[in-house]
């Protein structure tokens, strides 16, 4: 069964653009059921979709938990220009800003990334120590060996997306971080499914 998330909505341009570059959203968000504690960004374009990925595990932990993430994707081509920044953030501003009252306390928002193959089913996380621990020892106890983890303080740390996402999302209950996969995990739908629920 495959559902078809709607939105009924003035349209503003930014909207209309986003609509237009295949953005998706999660039915939560659509529907102002901001429950979640852990909201997932993947603002980069693909030779594939990654939002059929997201959906189906969105909805198949739902039907299993009562529970689940939420999610945004824009699959921006290649470098992300001033245009695609303000359809970002002028969308983002227009889901969340208004609902920030109804969300969790504490709410993880992963700027999600995925790289070619590694040989390896791998997760790179920026590092940042006051919220490292927790996601790691999550991730580690429901994946154990299955995964190669990576802590980084260079290469995925920081950039202009996170830059963005501070600027809407500013309360301290925010925790932003750079979170990269490689493919191996991408086409292991199991793997990947079972990442995901393990932030829950």
């Amino acid at each position: 069964i495959f559902l078809i998330n709607t939105y009924f909505s003035t349209v503003f341009r930014e909207l209309s653009n986003f609509a237009n570059l295949d953005g998706n959203i999660s039915e939560n968000i659509l529907s102002k059921n901001f429950n979640f504690k852990i909201l997932v960004f993947c603002l980069f374009g693909y030779s594939f979709h990654t939002f059929p990925f997201f959906d189906r595990i969105y909805n198949e932990l739902k039907k299993e938990n009562s529970n689940s993430f939420a999610y945004y994707t824009l699959p921006v081509k290649g470098k992300q220009n001033e245009s695609d920044s303000i359809i970002i953030k002028k969308t983002i501003e227009h889901f969340f800003k208004s609902n920030f009252s109804q969300m969790n306390n504490d709410i993880y928002l992963f700027n999600l990334d995925f790289i070619p193959y590694l040989n390896a089913p791998t997760i790179i996380m920026e590092s940042d120590p006051a919220i490292n621990n927790s996601i790691q020892s999550k991730i580690n106890s429901k994946l154990g060996n299955k995964i190669s983890f990576i802590l980084d303080n260079g290469v995925f740390k920081g950039g202009d997306i996170p830059k963005i996402l501070k600027s809407i999302f500013t309360n301290n209950n925010f925790k932003i971080i750079n979170l990269v996969l490689s493919y191996e995990i991408l086409n292991n739908y199991i793997l990947f499914k079972d990442f995901l629920k393990a932030l829950l």
